[in-house]
């Protein structure tokens, strides 16, 4: 009989704590779940803004260059490194075709 009744007491704080923490913890999880939806939207904002600047600068470099009719080859090395990067990040809006191009430059200004 005795052990009934312990068994029943602990079950019965296991309710009572069960139906006093859950709630708490139920709590907690919809805040840290808050969080991670504005986490994931904030990483989404910076993925798009890098994509945006390395687009302008992978674009400025190369019509600077094929403007210049040339390429050096530090140059070659910078572009190619800016183009990884934004290709890692998702761009894909016509600039390979830009780098492509000015890929085809000499390394000098030939000078007839």
């Amino acid at each position: 009989m005795e052990i009934n009744l312990v068994i029943a007491i602990i079950g019965l704080i296991g309710i009572i704590v069960t139906a006093v923490i859950g709630p708490v913890l139920l709590k907690k999880m919809e805040i840290q779940s808050k969080k991670t939806e504005e986490e994931i939207k904030t990483i989404e904002s910076i993925k798009i803004s890098q994509l945006v600047l390395l687009w302008s600068k992978i674009v400025s470099d190369c019509e600077k260059y094929i403007e210049k009719g040339y390429l050096p080859f530090y140059a070659r090395v910078y572009i190619k490194d800016l183009y990884e990067n934004y290709e890692i990040l998702g761009g894909n809006h016509g600039v390979k075709s830009l780098v492509e191009q000015t890929f085809k430059l000499p390394p000098k200004l030939n000078k007839e």
